[in-house]
């Protein structure tokens, strides 16, 4: 069992499910050798923020999984899982088995010891679509670490997912990889755009990082930027006046605007 269990019943859908500042470790009492953090189903609008859980590193020990055999559409909408900490889940921690339409942003996590087999264990792994090609759907996993686990981010193959997929990952730091991929995506009409990572120091590997673009990869994991940093950055419009003669009231002859100061 585990200790976060939302199943909606045939036909219903649950909304706007929220889970903040929860704690889940090793030792606690939830009544079997392996519990996991969340099952869940028909989901729309999911929000994972500010939690610790830690797992007990036993087999089949997974993480949060939708269930998907009875599942109208599993989870779809705007899923925001941030700033948490995983540690020690022997299998998939975030495991969509079925998802929908909407935008997922998996962003400023914390990954350690995860997984156990090498080709199939992600910290986000995407199995079952099942919108259409015409709905959009982003994925956006980014300024996440992973340290001594098996894959990043895995996405199976989705007939439908095509032009109308969105993929980037982009700022994750990964440590000490026991996997064999990086990024596992199986969907050539579907690229993840892996730019501004940290993969163990690697220029690259188009083996361990598939159908995927990374024209640039840091080799100093120092240099990766915090997503505060980067979110300042991108949120920061520079308007310059180049002064042709005449006289200005400051020193230098460049007068810079910052928005939203």
């Amino acid at each position: 069992m585990a200790p976060f269990y939302f199943v909606a019943s045939a036909g219903k859908t649950i909304t706007n499910l929220t889970l903040k500042n929860s704690r889940i470790d090793n030792d606690s009492s939830i009544g079997n050798d392996r519990p996991m953090i969340m099952y869940y189903r028909d989901v729309e609008n999911l929000t994972v923020e500010g939690n610790v859980f830690i797992g007990r590193q036993t087999q089949y020990n997974d993480g949060m999984k939708v269930e998907n055999t009875d599942a109208a559409f599993g989870v779809k909408g705007d899923v925001n899982i941030t700033n948490n900490t995983f540690a020690h889940y022997q299998q998939y921690v975030i495991w969509m088995k079925k998802f929908g339409p909407g935008t997922y942003n998996i962003k400023n996590n914390t990954f350690e010891d995860i997984g156990i087999t090498t080709a199939s264990h992600g910290m986000a792994t995407f199995v079952s679509y099942c919108g259409t090609e015409n709905d959009e759907i982003i994925i956006n996993m980014s300024y996440n670490k992973m340290d001594g686990s098996m894959i990043l981010l895995r996405i199976d193959t989705n007939e439908k997912l095509q032009s109308n997929a969105r993929i980037t990952a982009n700022y994750n730091i990964v440590t000490d990889l026991k996997g064999d991929f990086f990024i596992k995506n199986a969907n050539a009409s579907a690229i993840v755009y892996a730019d501004y990572n940290y993969f163990d120091g690697k220029t690259g590997d188009a083996s361990k990082i598939t159908n995927s673009t990374y024209g640039h990869l840091y080799t100093d994991a120092t240099e990766v930027p915090l997503i505060g940093d980067a979110d300042e950055a991108a949120n920061t419009y520079t308007i310059t006046f180049n002064l042709d003669g005449g006289e200005w009231f400051i020193e230098p002859d460049v007068f810079t605007y910052v928005y939203g100061y």
